[in-house]
């Protein structure tokens, strides 16, 4: 599916209680925001990546994971930096990088980051008193920003961002918290899904239907030309 059509979702809607969404990818294609932070991180380690091979390399993958190949395992050679001394380190400078490229893009830019037909739909499960919720591999304020430039905060009832010393995606327990804590079934839930640690998640939580999202950038927005402050 590349966009969310509310005429082909329509007898989803009347036979689904709660309709659960992954974030980068799904609803919103934000990996080009993640590969420039990286790619401004790694200049100031004297490291001049494109960012089409950040983005080849690291899509779909949680922060822990890119510190690991970036900074331990080295995989673009040594890393010169005094500023990035653990992993908690590097989420907290992605973060602030991150917070500043979205901040600085005007609203009727970053609306074209979003999957087709997103506020139409979840503003209708609105109306239809359906639950919403957000289940992403992401940190929480980058979550928390997101949702807010795209003023689709109030829209969603509840968000899992990554967890902290319980299972993430692949493990389906991220979607089995959420569904817990909304109070929904399984079986009357709907998860829509785009990487494969994503749809494995989903396949393994015993909802009644996954949706596998696969839709493009059609946005004439280049955010490479960014300028960044000093951090």
């Amino acid at each position: 599916m590349d966009k969310l059509d509310k005429k082909a979702l329509e007898k989803d809607l009347k036979d689904h209680d709660s309709f659960l969404f992954d974030m980068d990818g799904t609803i919103i294609q934000s990996e080009p925001f993640h590969a420039l932070a990286l790619q401004n991180i790694l200049r100031a380690a004297d490291l001049n990546i494109e960012l089409s091979i950040l983005e080849k390399d690291f899509t779909g993958l949680p922060d822990p994971d890119v510190y690991q190949k970036v900074f331990k395992e080295n995989c673009y050679g040594p890393i010169l930096t005094n500023k990035i001394s653990s992993e908690n380190d590097f989420i907290n400078q992605k973060n602030k990088v991150i917070s500043e490229i979205i901040e600085n893009i005007p609203f009727t830019e970053f609306q074209k980051f979003l999957i087709p037909g997103l506020i139409d739909f979840l503003k209708i499960a609105k109306e239809d008193k359906l639950f919403c919720g957000l289940v992403s591999a992401s940190e929480e304020p980058i979550i928390y920003l997101i949702l807010k430039k795209a003023k689709i905060l109030d829209l969603f009832d509840i968000i899992t961002p990554r967890l902290k010393d319980k299972p993430n995606k692949p493990d389906p327990f991220p979607y089995l918290l959420t569904m817990a804590r909304l109070g929904v079934s399984p079986k009357k839930t709907i998860i829509f899904e785009d990487s494969e640690s994503g749809l494995k998640a989903a396949n393994s939580s015993g909802v009644s239907k996954v949706i596998q999202i696969k839709w493009q950038l059609k946005n004439d927005y280049d955010i490479s030309n960014h300028k960044f402050m000093d951090h």
